[in-house]
């Protein structure tokens, strides 16, 4: 997690290569959106310093196209 916080500091723009949202940032946002949910580490960020990966969480999770993929019912749900 520190390479992506790393990662996200050098690019300085909020997402891992360039100015806009890539498949890396997808892939990344996916992982750690998983490992927010309330029975893993929901404080992930603030527990382990890691301000700019909760940053890209929030600011991903808000983008309209996927705030709507993560409310609808097409999402997988984690467990079946």
């Amino acid at each position: 997690l520190r390479f992506f916080e790393g990662a996200l500091e050098r690019s300085g723009t909020g997402f891992l290569v360039g100015e806009g949202i890539t498949y890396a940032d997808l892939g990344l946002f996916y992982t750690l959106y998983e490992l927010m949910e309330e029975d893993n580490v929901p404080d992930f960020a603030e527990r382990f310093g890691l301000p700019r990966l909760g940053e890209f969480v929030e600011t991903v999770a808000a983008r309209p196209r996927v705030a709507e993929f993560l409310r609808s019912e097409t999402r997988m749900p984690r467990y079946g």
